[in-house]
């Protein structure tokens, strides 16, 4: 109640309040704070106080005491007097105490402090008292007061909301009562909305039922079109279903194969696939199957009707439903029989090709290889010729060139031949028990003198020796390959022998390591190939690593290679520890395949020498470096050589493995029927191990490698001579 209401209150005390019971307390109160005011109310006042309730156009604030049927009284609190008093009124009631307003108690409104800023107001003192404050310092003001109607009464009195006062606020009104105008909008716009969205979907509808059928005429043509494409092409299609764990195949593909129609399981078609192929499409299938790829084309041979294999591609893809719950795989069968038979062909001119271009490459490099010390030693051989142009010094170091060039041009042929040995697998390898430590100490003793000042050659070997069945010589040859070619790139430094066992892989590593200029990168993998040469202006013939490698793999091992250009490079050749499929067994020397029988001669007998040679030249160093001190005897072919056995005595044979009518084999065989003491010396140029092998089986006696080096044969013929 604003503060004019009160002093208008205090007005009409006497007007109000009377003697009754309940009214003597507050009179008792009221009275001494009102000293010199009458209290009593006028008797003139009493009609107009006692008809009030009476009067119906009124709208004024008031209460009835139970008491009393017509006195009106101002309620100073709230109490049991005052329950449902708006609901007995006969006209509309306002009330100033919050607890009279609302929960059905017939109050029309009033002025009073709403739920919400009791609510506001008590939060703030709440705040307050959390940050400290007492209840004391809190500061006590007026609460807010608001004007409110109650919407269940203005119904009751049957009275228009346009009647209320704007500043008045209608509380309990219902929501689509107060929102009315926005809800019947938004049911409008809803209804066109739905409407609209009935009629999108309608037409999406439509037009999605038009496509399907536009699609599926369009499905039908392309399926006419791939039925006639298949027919003309032997393409299959084919499903599996993993529901069933089979294959389907179409009818038309059993009935090309002319085999009735059946259903195939994994297993199945397993057994129709070519053992080679089966495995890695059974392995692709599985990893389809289990989803970790989606499609797949593979090539493998399968006999399906039992007439023999035929290659097919099977294309196939994994297919899922609209929920991923259920899968199928789907896919093509081709039959591409004749198309791997053209890549077989095409292949096979391929590499003729290549072979011959590698032919072709082979002989310009052989050419161009050979006829470099063939032009030293013939140019300076008819420098040699005038006597009178060179002097004496000049002659010794043109006959020094020459030398140094024939040994040149003898190890090019001899690699050559190497390599013909290693591809046509004539290459021979005894394997013998060989001690690593030993053969390093070997190693290194025969290439001590090699290795100039600036350089050290070293070696590495493990505290306790190994030994490993290999091929000594061929080892060897590799090995010496190594040094020779560090010795050759490694100009300060050091160059180190070794091995070294490694016994988790089961395998023992021989290296030749050097601080030479190494190899770059890219150049790493061609210096195993033929004529490759890392320096063009460098002695060699560019096979030696070559044959290194093929040596090494027919010795069941491989080469490996570290360098870094500029630091140096390490060879090393992998064996393994117990190689498989080699032949462990000891053999015999090939150089004495039979023992020696020595010849006893007087000291006044020439021996008789029966040279079998049908090249004019050789047979001329023969002579000159034989006849001195033995009697020599000349027959161009083996059938002479058997005849001139049966026509006089002879202490020795000299024979040719290569002559005309009858060779030095087939001769020797004939010679040893009737003469099986006398000794026989082949003269061989060493290309083929299988040569010599037929010719010990033969019964000779030794070899002489050509070309002839006059020391070392004057040396082994004396051998047979006592």
């Amino acid at each position: 109640m604003e503060k004019k209401d009160m002093s208008l209150s205090e007005l009409l005390y006497g007007y109000l309040i009377d003697s009754t019971t309940v009214n003597r307390p507050i009179l008792s109160d009221v009275i001494p704070k009102k000293p010199g005011q009458s209290i009593v109310r006028p008797d003139s006042t009493q009609f107009f106080f006692t008809n009030l309730r009476d009067n119906k156009g009124s709208g004024v604030l008031w209460a009835i005491s139970g008491m009393s049927k017509y006195s009106a009284f101002v309620q100073t609190k709230y109490d049991f007097t005052s329950i449902r008093i708006g609901q007995m009124a006969s006209i509309p009631t306002f009330t100033v105490i919050n607890e009279c307003f609302g929960y059905h108690q017939g109050v029309l409104g009033g002025y009073i402090t709403t739920l919400d800023i009791q609510v506001e107001e008590a939060v703030k003192y709440a705040a307050q008292i959390l940050k400290g404050k007492t209840v004391r310092e809190l500061p006590i003001s007026q609460s807010k007061k608001k004007y409110v109607v109650d919407w269940e009464e203005l119904k009751r009195w049957s009275l228009s909301p346009d009647i209320v006062p704007a500043r008045y606020e209608i509380v309990n009104m219902p929501f689509y009562q107060r929102h009315c105008i926005f809800i019947l909008i938004g049911c409008i716009l809803g209804t066109i909305l739905i409407v609209s969205l009935i009629t999108y979907l309608s037409y999406l509808y439509l037009r999605e039922a038009r496509q399907k059928k536009e699609a599926r005429e369009h499905l039908r043509k392309e399926k006419e079109f791939l039925s006639l494409a298949l027919e003309g092409n032997e393409i299959y299609a084919w499903k599996y279903e993993p529901t069933v764990g089979s294959f389907f195949f179409d009818k038309e593909f059993f009935e090309n194969l002319n085999i009735p129609f059946r259903l195939f399981t994994l297993d199945q078609l397993c057994e129709v696939t070519h053992p080679d192929d089966c495995s890695q499409a059974v392995a692709q299938f599985k990893q389809l199957f289990a989803g970790l790829m989606e499609k797949a084309i593979i090539d493998c041979r399968c006999n399906f009707n039992g007439a023999g294999y035929i290659w097919y591609e099977f294309r196939y893809i994994r297919v899922n439903d609209s929920l991923r719950h259920n899968f199928s795989i789907i896919g093509l069968l081709l039959n591409i029989q004749d198309y791997k038979s053209r890549e077989q062909e095409l292949t096979q001119a391929r590499d003729l090709a290549a072979k011959a271009e590698l032919k072709q490459s082979f002989l310009a490099n052989m050419s161009h290889e050979i006829r470099t010390p063939l032009n030293a030693i013939v140019g300076f051989s008819n420098l040699l010729i005038d006597n009178n142009i060179h002097s004496s010094e000049e002659r010794q170091e043109f006959i020094k060139i020459i030398n140094r060039n024939c040994e040149l041009l003898l190890k090019l042929i001899e690699d050559i031949l190497e390599i013909s040995r290693i591809e046509s697998g004539s290459m021979a390898f005894t394997f013998e028990k060989c001690n690593l430590t030993e053969l390093v100490e070997e190693w290194y003793n025969t290439h001590q003198m090699l290795i100039h000042d600036k350089v050290q050659l070293l070696k590495e070997v493990p505290l306790q020796s190994f030994s490993l069945y290999t091929d000594r010589f061929r080892l060897s040859q590799v090995i010496s390959n190594f040094i020779n070619n560090a010795v050759k790139f490694t100009e300060k430094g050091y160059i180190l022998i070794g091995y070294k066992l490694e016994e988790a892989s089961g395998q023992v590593s021989i290296y030749v390591e050097d601080t030479g200029k190494g190899i770059p990168a890219h150049e790493q993998k061609m210096i195993f190939e033929r004529f490759y040469k890392q320096d063009e202006f460098a002695q060699g013939t560019g096979l030696g690593l070559a044959i290194c490698r093929g040596i090494v793999e027919k010795l069941g091992g491989q080469i490996c290679l570290e360098s870094k250009e500029g630091k140096g490079s390490r060879f090393s050749v992998v064996l393994p520890l117990q190689p498989e499929d080699k032949s462990i067994e000891k053999q015999t020397d090939t150089e004495s395949a039979i023992s020696s029988p020595k010849v006893s001669l007087s000291a006044t007998t020439r021996p008789v020498i029966l040279v079998a040679e049908d090249n004019e030249s050789n047979y001329m160093l023969i002579y000159t470096l034989l006849h001195k001190d033995y009697e020599v005897i000349h027959v161009k072919n083996g059938k002479e050589a058997v005849e001139a056995m049966n026509e006089q005595r002879v202490n020795l044979i000299l024979m040719d493995i290569k002559m005309p009518k009858m060779n030095g084999i087939e001769a020797l065989k004939e010679i040893r029927k009737r003469y099986p003491q006398v000794p026989v010396i082949m003269q061989t140029a060493y290309a083929f191990d299988a040569d010599r092998e037929e010719a010990k089986k033969a019964g000779c006696n030794g070899f002489i490698t050509k070309p002839i080096l006059p020391e070392y044969f004057l040396t082994e013929i004396k051998k047979y001579f006592s």
